[in-house]
């Protein structure tokens, strides 16, 4: 094979590979983007919805960095190719986009990702991810998207960081955790309701409307919920005991005083509270210890009986040391499944956020000057980094590819290159095994 048939080779098994993997897991485009209303008078229609959302999608999975670049790199004959026989129409514009996502309402399109996830669960693609086989790991944390020197909206919030003001957008996200990456089930925008409120919305406020969401969504699943020391209180304690879900909050020094004296008080009493774990290959030791049923009376008087887990850690000569408080009962038995699948999985969530800010998704540009229209694009990234963690675990990359690519970004770069240099449509309906699907149906 000469290299110029290698290399369309690889162009061919690139595109099948993404491709399949959206047919594989989510049908189709129509259904991943499906039950939005469609605002425009058919007369006005040249770019169906699912043309528009995928462009967006693409967007983000190849890693561009501004609508403008939908315009530079998706816009050409290879992939107007696929979306004629796909969608019926060439590729939309970013600013078409742009314009669509600004008349959509916010309520119906902040449920797509979640919709997707659901999905993944019903399909059984998730299920092994659960602790204790029952229980779905959901991390809470917060991170902020793109700040200003002048007010940008009447829902800025606002900070004074010496002299200056510094007008902000900031976002409550919960991901489900499991070994492929972290997905995101809700998202609740920290934002004040006019400029002029006495006292601005702050993150422990939206967790409550978060809190909602997820009850709303999730109405019969076995959660846990994994917080920072932050959500270590009361009233985050009585939500969760309200909707039936399990927790587990870091217990930072001096957050619950009450509490942590307790608990060291008990511990030289029941030594049998105490297990080591210890793993020849990673070198890896942990000395995990707890107390159940301990009392705790809140700000607002209301009563709860919480457990304290312990984990100290040491590998390599270093040490670190975790402690949540739960509301498990914890035995010598669950221990270190509650402290590893529950409490250690917690750091998965910033990652998640780094990677969406620092490796190619560029979470923190502004993709419309509209507010409203920036929360969908928002929405249309996070499943974007659903597919991406599917491609990048498809067994298929991993046969076609043995050879690692050096990052993600590196990869779906590769893969954008593929999109807009294939030679034969034919040709990647045999890679990817999708004749008999309506995408790049030639029959």
């Amino acid at each position: 094979m000469s290299n110029d048939d290698s290399e369309k080779e690889k162009y061919h098994k690139f595109v099948a590979l993404v491709l399949e993997s959206l047919y594989k897991y989510f049908v189709s485009p129509d259904f991943l983007f499906s039950g939005v209303f469609e605002p425009r008078h058919p007369s006005y229609i040249v770019y169906s919805q699912p043309a528009l959302f995928t462009t967006a999608m693409f967007m983000y999975l190849f890693r561009l960095k501004s609508r403008k670049q939908i315009d530079e790199f998706l816009r050409n004959e290879k992939f107007n190719e696929i979306y004629q026989k796909n969608f019926k129409c060439d590729v939309p514009s970013g600013d078409a986009v742009a314009d669509f996502f600004e008349m959509l309402d916010i309520s119906e399109t902040s449920k797509l990702s979640c919709n997707a996830v659901k999905h993944l669960i019903k399909r059984k693609h998730l299920y092994p991810d659960r602790v204790f086989d029952e229980f779905f790991v959901i991390a809470v944390d917060g991170t902020g998207l793109y700040s200003f020197s002048k007010r940008h909206c009447e829902h800025c919030l606002k900070k004074k960081i010496g002299d200056k003001t510094i007008y902000y957008h900031y976002v409550l996200e919960a991901k489900l955790i499991s070994r492929i990456g972290e997905f995101s089930v809700a998202s609740v925008f920290v934002e004040n309701e006019n400029e002029d409120v006495e006292k601005q919305d702050c993150e422990t406020k939206a967790f409550y409307r978060l809190a909602e969401q997820l009850k709303e969504r999730f109405p019969k699943t076995k959660i846990l919920l994994t917080f920072d020391g932050l959500y270590a209180k009361g009233p985050v304690f009585s939500i969760c005991e309200k909707y039936h879900w399990k927790y587990m909050a870091i217990l930072k020094d001096g957050s619950i005083p009450n509490l942590t004296r307790e608990f060291e008080a008990l511990l030289g009493l029941e030594p049998e509270n105490c297990r080591t774990f210890s793993c020849s290959e990673s070198g890896i030791v942990q000395k995990i210890s707890w107390e159940n049923e301990i009392p705790y009376q809140d700000t607002k008087k209301n009563n709860h009986k919480v457990s304290i887990l312990d984990c100290l850690e040491k590998k390599l000569g270093k040490e670190t040391h975790w402690r949540w408080v739960v509301n498990f009962t914890i035995t010598p038995k669950n221990c270190h499944e509650i402290a590893n699948k529950g409490g250690r999985l917690r750091w998965r969530l910033e990652d998640a956020f780094n990677t969406q800010k620092n490796r190619g998704f560029n979470l923190e540009h502004q993709y419309s000057r509209d507010p409203e229209g920036a929360k969908v694009f928002y929405y249309v990234l996070q499943i974007a980094h659903i597919l991406s963690y599917l491609i990048e675990e498809e067994k298929r990359l991993k046969e076609w590819f043995p050879k690692k690519f050096s990052s993600a970004e590196v990869l779906f770069r590769k893969i954008l290159e593929a999109f807009r240099n294939y030679s034969s449509l034919e040709a990647i309906m045999n890679y990817a095994g999708i004749a008999r699907l309506s995408l790049l149906n030639t029959s």
